[in-house]
Formats: structure tokens, sequence, C-alpha cells
């Protein structure tokens, strides 16, 4: 009996250590994405694979409207 609690009790904790260990990655992901977002800098992510671009800033969407409009 007492070795069934002692694996309940590990199988909380690993439980628990997890669902921290994910509300940490959520937050970090959240913080990540607001100075993405906002920051005036022009930032892009590119795909290693096939050297396409996987996310832009908005201001390297600007930057890129801007000179498409220039011409």
């Amino acid at each position: 009996r007492l070795h069934e609690i002692s694996e309940y009790d590990r199988q909380l904790e690993n439980i628990t250590e997890r669902k921290s260990m994910e509300d940490e990655l959520r937050r970090s992901a959240e913080r990540y994405r607001v100075l993405f977002d906002q920051s005036g800098v022009v930032k892009l992510i590119i795909d290693p694979g096939s050297g396409s671009i996987a996310d832009a800033s908005p201001a390297a969407c600007a930057v890129c409207v801007g000179a498409a409009a220039a011409g």
C-alpha cells in the first residue's frame, strides 16, 4: 500500500511540474509575441529549410508595403 501511495505522489508531482512548465512556456510565448508585434524594429523569421519568411513583424510589413508603393 505504501508503494501505491508513493507512486501516486510521484505521478502527481510529475503532473504538477509539467503543468508549471506549460504555464511558464505560455507566458514566455506571450511575452515574445508582444515584443515581436509591438517593437518598431524590422524582424523576420526565416524558415531555414525553405528560406521562406515564416513570420514578419508589423514594422517589416510596413517597410515592404512602403517599398512596393514607391515602386
